[in-house]
């Protein structure tokens, strides 16, 4: 089946790995939800400017047609709100990436030291 050191190399390889996720999984935790209040902080801002210019008036016959001018009238917010709902998207796809590749380094220690101990039993 393969030699105890090779066992054991394989383990501290797993474990090797286990770490580096393990920090990676946290920076991409720290980004997420940077880009998380990135989005809440886009989204107030088209919020507060849609607000001044429904108090200006914003011409129209319609509910549909006024919202249609107004968002003609904000491009800028819009597309920091596109902008930061793609970070958004970008960082938890990375953790949950992340997260995958920790069960399976996860699951692979265990199936490891599962041999370790019919091995040695």
């Amino acid at each position: 089946m393969g030699r105890p050191d090779s066992l054991a190399s394989r383990l501290e390889a797993c474990l090797d790995v286990l770490d580096r996720l393990d920090g990676e999984s946290r920076d991409t935790l720290v980004r997420l939800w940077a880009a998380e209040d990135e989005l809440a902080d886009a989204r107030a801002a088209l919020e507060r400017a849609e607000r001044r210019l429904t108090i200006r008036g914003v011409d129209g016959k319609n509910a549909a047609e006024r919202v249609a001018r107004m968002a003609a009238q904000l491009p800028r917010e819009h597309e920091a709100v596109a902008a930061a709902e793609r970070s958004v998207r970008a960082a938890r796809r990375d953790r949950d990436e992340h997260q995958a590749a920790l069960e399976l380094v996860r699951l692979r220690l265990k199936a490891l030291e599962v041999l370790t101990s019919v091995r040695s039993g």
